[in-house]
């Protein structure tokens, strides 16, 4: 093997020298780190290799590597050979411009297929995997203009695999259901932004339903479109991140089991990350340097400390940047590897089966894929495996017990005189442990692990001398619904002698329901229990003790039946701890077995409900009431083995606003064409008789002229005007509730009443608020003005952005509003003093705007 800086052919090598002595004259040089990547042997691909994707084609354990290859109208497949090399290729035909590649199993076959996108046809070619690293013809079928991205997931959860493919040249993200057939139907399009061209899928709300990412090239934005879970999705929400974003990833980069997004931004060297909150929107965007042209992203942990690592194709500086990752969400600067020429399209995977994940880079400039194998010497996280040995009969000791620990690390120990022993291996390894003891025979056997990244405790093993009989235990578990047979229940022979419970066998149902374990007995019998154990489900009997085993026993059956829970919480008004009576809580899902199941409870004086007896499954619990509001508006429950107490939600006043340029007291301009006369009336189920309720609005609409053709628009809300008491309530003087600001929007169109509702919360347990009738006469607005102003504006985000938010911001603002119109009325009609004034507001508008 070579090292990376030495893959290229001559002339590439002077190329990189030029661009090593360009960027060392920059205070950067890009370099091979010993202990990072090394290079293997490059392999031939067709023209202008593009994309590449990583999967066992022939399934024989070993990575295989198929890359498109955009002007060669190709694809090429190379299967691995398991030491970081790969056979020489084979090229399949493709339609015009193949410039996306996504695996996925797109029959029930158990097969990888791919799937190319087309960017100048207009289409999608599939080939159906054989088994043996070869594809079927392809089958092409239509997409939308120019495709660039591809994502495969199941989007209308019906266990077939589904394809997203992003159109630059339409803005579009369409979905083509799949027909678990190797063909899928005609697309269901979703907007993007402008030339979308990256595209990933994963689950960015927790609902388990796929959501979408799309990274728009020319409209520098991100798009996230979350998941019906039909097929369908909501409307997109853009975030803003650097210059044309051509790539998105989506990754952990935090260790909060909550996804985040990358973007590639191609025209200023960065990548963005948005981390993910959890509900399906993100943070803003924080930038990191590249190489130059970032074109493709990977993500992995490279240097197995645990945290996601990322990868970087720079199309234009030739290399790779690694950005390591710390765990919490910000990455290390970069490093750079000169690769081969123009490199875009990443996979991953681990080429050589040491444990590492390798890159392999689509060279589009030199028609290549170079392979780069991982030779990071990290620190290794390491786990525990523990557990104890025992001996029933003959002569042995524990203490003479070899425990040969074999696969990803190899080692011998020898229990203590309790009979625990215990390994210390590398995480995410594959282990084998055996105990052996001349004469003895043990229980298990042996036990397996599989890339286990958690440490394993009670691993006990129980030695049988030679002189004692083994004996079987067998039986079957059902179904008490329709005595059907239960597959997949883990059945555990355990000793039953006072207190010592030890684990003797393990086994796992079959299709039908059938196990078989192997115990021994010796003379005079020993004690046993079997119980079988699933998730979400209880068993009759619970455990059967078998007294006195000296022969094989049968006819050790169980019957399931779906366990059943409690599921309780409270529903309080606002954050207040006043309950709210009669809401109809809804608890609506599906249990394990599939049975669609909906229930409602009622909430009592105290605001507490509860369901009893709920089988195990996935559900949504819901609260409802006319007039009201919920915080959280659902929450989805996945109901295995513990009872979900607490499950609360906050309550809120429904509050309807209605209003029009008709019959008002206060009229209000809303621009320099026309003015006109508002006003809003107050109606709210459930409104305690006497109760003052005073509040603000907001309007975030434009304005019309004479004819009703809009001229303008606010970009930032601009407070109108405080209206007052609502008809019909009166200060008593009994209770107080302060409502946050609803927002409304006001227009008019050659006097013609415009009527419409908004929804906002009220939380009731706050104090009251009270805003006087000249409230639009602020200090900012007086010194700059107009309430147009752009500095008025920065003020107004940061009061709802930010102060609103907290106690005290709020106890400003109250204080503010008492004391702020006499001297905006002072300063407006007097230039020296809106002078001073604006200057003394302008560093405090520079300090906000950055707060915001």
């Amino acid at each position: 093997m070579t090292r990376l800086s030495r893959v290229k052919p001559t002339v590439n090598a002077i190329k990189r020298l030029v661009l090593i002595l360009f960027f060392a004259a920059l205070g950067w040089t890009a370099r091979t780190a010993e202990g990072s990547f090394i290079a293997g042997t490059p392999l031939t691909t067709g023209l202008l290799p593009t994309a590449a994707v990583s999967g066992d084609f022939n399934n024989d354990g070993l990575l295989d590597l198929a890359v498109a290859n955009y002007n060669g109208n190709t694809m090429t497949v190379f299967l691995g050979t398991g030491g970081g090399a790969f056979q020489p290729g084979v090229s399949y035909n493709t339609a015009s411009g193949p410039t996306a590649l996504a695996a996925g199993h797109f029959n029930s076959d158990g097969l990888l297929d791919l799937a190319v996108a087309n960017y100048n046809a207009f289409s999608v070619s599939v080939f159906m995997g054989v088994g043996d690293g070869t594809f079927q013809a392809r089958m092409d079928f239509s997409t939308s203009r120019f495709p660039t991205g591809l994502a495969v997931n199941d989007y209308n959860r019906d266990n077939y695999q589904d394809l997203a493919v992003a159109s630059s040249g339409d803005g579009l993200v369409s979905i083509h259901r799949g027909n678990n057939n190797g063909t899928f139907q005609a697309r269901v399009d979703f907007g993007a932004g402008t030339t979308p061209i990256g595209l990933v899928s994963g689950n960015f709300n927790a609902d388990a339903n796929p959501d979408l990412a799309v990274a728009n090239f020319n409209s520098n934005t991100v798009s996230v479109l979350i998941g019906n879970g039909n097929g369908t999705f909501q409307a997109k929400t853009d975030y803003a991140v650097g210059s044309q974003p051509r790539a998105i990833l989506a990754a952990d980069f935090n260790n909060d089991a909550i996804m985040d997004l990358v973007s590639a931004n191609y025209g200023v060297n960065t990548v963005s990350v948005l981390r993910g909150v959890g509900n399906g929107t993100f943070t803003s965007r924080v930038d990191y340097s590249t190489g130059s042209g970032p074109y493709y992203l990977a993500a992995a942990d490279f240097n197995r400390d645990g945290n996601q690592d990322l990868a970087v194709s720079a199309y234009t500086g030739n290399s790779i940047s690694l950005l390591l990752g710390t765990g919490t969400g910000l990455l290390q600067p970069r490093t750079d590897y000169l690769v081969g020429t123009q490199p875009r399209g990443l996979a991953t995977g681990d080429f050589n089966l040491d444990l590492q994940t390798d890159l392999a880079v689509a060279n589009s400039g030199d028609d290549t894929a170079g392979i780069l194998l991982n030779n990071f010497q990290a620190v290794i996280p390491t786990l525990v495996i523990t557990g104890k040995v025992a001996l029933i009969g003959g002569p042995g000791a524990v203490t003479d017990v070899m425990i040969t620990l074999s696969g990803d690390a190899n080692s011998v120990v020898f229990p203590n005189l309790l009979g625990e022993y215990s390994f210390t291996v590398p995480s995410g390894g594959s282990y084998l442990v055996t105990p052996t003891l001349a004469d003895y025979s043990f229980a298990p056997a042996s036990r397996s692990y599989t890339h286990i990244t958690t440490g394993q405790s009670l691993q006990d093993y129980n030695g049988n001398h030679s002189s004692l009989s083994s004996y079987q235990v067998q039986g079957t578990v059902t179904k008490a619904l329709d005595s059907s047979g239960f597959k997949g229940v883990e059945v555990a022979l355990k000793f039953w002698t006072g207190t010592d419970t030890t684990i003797v066998d393990v086994t796992i149902t079959d299709t039908f329901g059938n196990y078989t374990l192997n115990g021994f007995g010796a003379l005079g019998g020993i004690s046993y229990q079997v119980v079988p154990r699933a998730a979400g489900w209880a068993f009759t009997p619970a455990g059967t003790n078998l007294i006195l085993v000296d022969a094989d026993r049968t006819g050790v059956d169980f019957t399931a039946a779906e366990a059943t829970y409690q599921i309780s919480g409270r529903v309080a008004v606002g954050t207040s701890a006043s309950g709210l009576l009669d809401v109809r809580v809804n608890l609506a899902g599906r249990t394990l077995s599939g049975t669609l199941f909906n229930l409602n409870a009622y909430t009592d004086g105290a605001g507490n409900y509860q369901f009893n007896n709920i089988p195990a499954g996935d559900y949504n619990l819901t609260p409802q009431r006319t007039g009201w509001i919920f915080d959280p508006e659902t929450r989805p429950l996945s109901i295995r083995e513990n009872p979900f107490v607490n499950q609360d939600f906050g309550a809120y006043l429904l509050i309807t606003l209605t209003y029009g340029p008709v019959g008002v007291p206060n009229p209000v301009d809303i621009g320099e064409e026309v003015e006109c006369a508002v006003t809003a009336i107050l109606t709210a189920s459930d409104v305690p008789p006497g109760t003052l309720l005073n509040y603000t609005w907001r309007a975030t609409s434009g304005y019309f002229d004479d004819s009703g053709t809009a001229i303008s628009h606010l970009q930032n809300p601009i407070w109108i005007a405080d209206l007052g008491l609502p008809p019909g309530f009166v200060d008593t003087g009994l209770v107080q509730y302060d409502l946050i600001p609803i927002q409304v929007t006001v227009s008019c169109l050659n006097g013609i009443p415009v009527t419409s509702n908004f929804i906002e919360k009220v939380d009731l347990s706050s104090t009251v608020s009270v805003q006087s009738a000249d409230d639009n006469c602020f200090i900012a607005t007086a010194a700059f003005g107009s309430p147009l102003a752009r500095e008025v504006n920065a003020l107004r985000r940061f009061r709802d952005t930010f102060l609103l938010r907290h106690g005290w911001g709020r106890a400003f603002v109250r204080f503010y509003y008492r004391h702020s119109p006499p001297l905006a009325r002072f300063i407006r009609p007097r230039p020296f003093w809106c002078a001073v004034v604006r200057s003394g507001l302008r560093p405090v508008i520079w300090l906000v705007g950055h707060l915001v």
